[in-house]
C-alpha cells in the first residue's frame, strides 16, 4: 500500500516535469504513458530525490513501470533503515569494501 501524501506529491512532481495536469495522474498508469523518457526520468529523479530527501539507486530505476511502483519505491527508501525492501545495504570502498 502506497501513502497517499507520497502519491500526491509524485503526482504533482510528475506533472510538472512532463507538462500536463498532476489530477490525470493515476496510480496503475505507466510512467512512460506520459511521455517519460531517459532524460524526463533523469528530471523526475533528482526532482524526486530533492523534495523526498532520498537517493535513488539507478539499478532499481529500471524496475519502475508505473506510479504507484515509483511511490511505493519512494516510501520504502523513506522507511527507518533508508534502502529499498529485500536489498542489501548499500556499501562502498570508503566502508572498506
Amino acid at each position: 500500500m502506497i501513502d497517499d501524501r507520497t502519491f500526491e506529491r509524485l503526482r504533482s512532481l510528475i506533472g510538472e516535469v512532463c507538462a500536463i495536469d498532476p489530477r490525470a495522474i493515476g496510480a496503475s498508469a505507466r510512467l512512460r504513458g506520459y511521455g517519460i523518457d531517459s532524460i524526463r526520468a533523469l528530471d523526475l529523479m533528482m526532482s524526486i530525490e530533492e523534495e523526498f530527501q532520498v537517493q535513488f539507486r539507478l539499478e532499481d530505476l529500471t524496475d519502475i513501470r508505473t506510479v504507484g511502483e515509483l511511490a511505493a519505491y519512494v516510501d520504502r527508501l523513506r522507511a527507518p533503515d533508508g534502502r529499498p525492501e529485500g536489498r542489501p545495504e548499500r556499501r562502498t570502498l570508503a566502508d572498506g569494501v
